[in-house]
């Protein structure tokens, strides 16, 4: 009786067991389920979107005249006819910046697309001063050139300007598209709405970040001091400003487009660079004063990404519906979708 008793609870023992690693093998089939249709759900967004994102380079040439302090022009007293006499020495230089744009628009032959202004927009004219009062000129330069086009496509499809706004920070591009050449598909994706976005929302920027095509996710952080745009810890680096921003929306299975990465937190200051001598070393230290190079330098805050809302990026296309329009494109169309 005592040996049967011992079998019965090794038996019941065993079916226990049992019946706990089954039930815990479902719970688990279930949950990779559910993540699996989730992971796939995001790849399948972003094999769709990502013909319609472009990497755009902008290249700008300058030409800059350095004067000695004792000279001590300004701003007024610059004649711009004599300026190589009055000089002590004068280069050319260029500047590149890179970043990522969205299609909106295509023709048979035309592509419109949308980006960050302070990616395309160079300053025609630099001052630097000797004094702190910035009134005793050291240096002005004056942007020869610029040329934007999409990277690794030749300068046929060079990119003009057709409407900027510094205060928002947009601006819409138009390309002309060689016949040899794949016309790119618009931006997809529906419009969400930022102010739906709360404490924890997950969202995406999917973007050419130091060049290179990545998808990074953030969560968003609310603040109601930024109406027209929202805060996020996705990890901004150069090259994604321009980037789509999209996420899902409480009451949808669907990934909607919600703004657009604009700029990240950064602290800026600027240096003296030795000039480098025509015969390929730094000229000698007594001469370095008259002819060191001002640079400037921005160190990124990584982890805060500012995006521009989707709300915004309509209102500046309704704004500028005539430019775009004369440009070739249907604004309207562009609102509706």
């Amino acid at each position: 009786m005592r040996k049967l008793s011992a079998i019965t609870f090794v038996f019941m023992l065993l079916v226990l067991v049992l019946s706990c690693s089954t039930n815990k093998h479902i719970t688990n089939s279930e949950t990779i389920s559910s993540e699996n249709a989730g992971s796939s759900k995001l790849v399948e967004t972003i094999n769709m979107i990502s013909p319609s994102i472009l990497k755009i380079d902008v290249l700008g040439f300058y030409k800059t005249w350095y004067f000695k302090e004792e000279d001590l022009m300004r701003r007024g007293t610059i004649n711009f006819d004599k300026i190589d006499a009055e000089c002590i020495f004068s280069e050319i230089s260029s500047e590149s910046v890179s970043g990522t744009a969205i299609v909106l628009s295509t023709t048979s032959e035309i592509c419109g697309m949308i980006t960050c202004a302070h990616i395309v927009d160079f300053p025609d004219t630099l001052y630097t001063y000797h004094d702190l009062n910035k009134t005793i000129i050291r240096s002005v330069s004056i942007k020869q050139e610029q040329n934007i086009y999409e990277s690794g496509k030749s300068l046929q499809n060079d990119i003009e300007i057709v409407a900027m706004d510094a205060k928002t920070d947009l601006a819409f591009l138009k390309r002309t598209i060689p016949a040899t050449q794949v016309i790119p598909p618009p931006f997809s994706l529906k419009k969400g709405k930022v102010e739906k976005l709360q404490w924890g929302s997950k969202i995406y920027v999917l973007g050419y970040s130091l060049g290179k095509f990545l998808i990074t996710e953030g969560i968003v952080s609310v603040d109601k001091s930024m109406s027209k745009r929202f805060i996020s810890d996705a990890l901004f680096n150069k090259g994604i400003s321009g980037s789509p921003v999209f996420g899902i929306q409480e009451g949808s299975t669907d990934y909607v487009w919600l703004g657009m990465a604009s700029s990240s937190a950064s602290q800026s200051f600027d240096y003296l660079e030795p000039k480098e001598s025509t015969l390929g070393f730094p000229i000698s230290n007594k001469e370095v004063y008259e002819a060191a190079v001002v640079k400037n330098k921005q160190l990124i805050n990584y982890g805060v990404t500012y995006s521009i809302s989707i709300e915004e990026i309509v209102t500046f296309v309704d704004n500028n519906k005539l430019a775009i329009n004369l440009a070739g494109f249907d604004a309207e169309l562009i609102i509706s979708k």
